[in-house]
């Protein structure tokens, strides 16, 4: 028996915060298998659990265990949260959802309409994305429990909706994409899924449901850079980002005088920006420009995706404008 997942080659750790048949269980239990998790080198942890009204003052334990994961590179996705509140409300707000941390990634339920789903919490502020979670089929255990009878849940496989179907979503989600890039950086893998949603107007940061196609399309190479031992060190994307190994800079002197190994040249032959093969490191003669909508004008050095639209360009004056956004230091 099983299901198709969402990632299908991972490993999968399955650590137990809750008592048997038991809906309640301690924040304790949850800091000890976040910790748990994180010694052992797992690398993205799903909380499909939570509380509110009130949990950050009771709880400062759970938020230094999610942040020591944050400083281990772990991405924490957490459901928002099935009451139908506004987590941007401190009194209405779900935790480990709704804490400020950059590892975590809030998940809000959508239906097959891509509509809110009715009992979602949300939060332009608080809550990131959205992933269906209405009527999701999965397995269930193979013997009734307290809880599963609460809830009218059958034994074997069964239907259920919340956020805590939705955030596994995105689980599965961030280990595919992070699979094809394994140099990437936890908050780099958090930003392609983020700046790949499908916009829904829906209230949350990214106005959008989870797009899995769109964030692996995303990461396709245009053109890559490498160093001599033929690493990857930086590299444009189809979905007009720039991936830098190193950082980027802006820099009114001649780039010329940089460490170069690929140069972007001017219509006059003038270099306008050199990424160093060695550090990934690039400089730029003018200013960034990312999320850009409207790529007409583009001109000199052009990037393209597979349907032919323009997804980044660098004009003559060094300015460097793309559909998509600049994640630095990805490994």
């Amino acid at each position: 028996m099983g299901v198709a997942g969402v990632c299908w080659d991972v490993k999968i750790m399955n650590l137990r915060i809750f008592p048997v048949s038991v809906r309640y269980g301690l924040v304790s239990n949850a800091v000890e298998a976040i910790g748990y998790a994180v010694e052992k080198g797992a690398k993205i942890l799903n909380a499909s659990f939570g509380g509110g009204s009130g949990a950050p003052p009771s709880s400062y334990g759970l938020r230094d265990a999610i942040e020591d994961a944050n400083d281990a590179g772990c991405l924490f996705i957490a459901s928002a949260g099935n009451r139908g509140k506004d987590n941007d409300i401190i009194s209405q707000a779900e935790y480990p959802a709704s804490y400020d941390l950059p590892n975590i990634i809030s998940v809000m339920a959508t239906t097959d309409t891509d509509s809110k789903w009715s009992s979602s919490n949300h939060g332009g502020d608080s809550v990131d994305l959205a992933a269906p979670g209405e009527n999701i089929l999965s397995t269930t255990p193979t013997y009734d429990t307290d809880v599963m009878s609460e809830f009218n849940i059958s034994t074997s496989y069964g239907s259920d909706s919340g956020t805590s179907m939705a955030a596994p979503m995105v689980s599965g989600a961030c280990a595919l994409v992070w699979s094809l890039e394994p140099s990437m950086n936890y908050l780099a893998v958090k930003q392609v899924i983020m700046d790949t949603v499908d916009y829904l107007d829906l209230d949350c940061v990214t106005g959008g449901r989870l797009n899995l196609f769109k964030a692996l399309k995303y990461l396709d190479p245009v053109i890559s850079i490498k160093n001599t031992s033929g690493e990857k060190v930086a590299w444009f994307s189809k979905g007009g980002a720039l991936f830098l190994g190193g950082t980027l800079t802006s820099s009114t002197t001649p780039v010329a005088s940089a460490n170069e190994e690929f140069r972007i040249q001017n219509s006059s032959s003038q270099d306008v920006a050199i990424i160093n093969a060695t550090t990934g490191n690039m400089v730029i003669e003018g200013s960034v420009f990312t999320g850009q909508t409207d790529l007409s004008n583009a001109s000199n050095y052009i990037l393209k995706d597979d349907n032919d639209n323009v997804v980044g360009y660098i004009n003559d004056s060094g300015n460097l404008y793309l559909k998509g956004y600049v994640v630095e230091n990805y490994d």
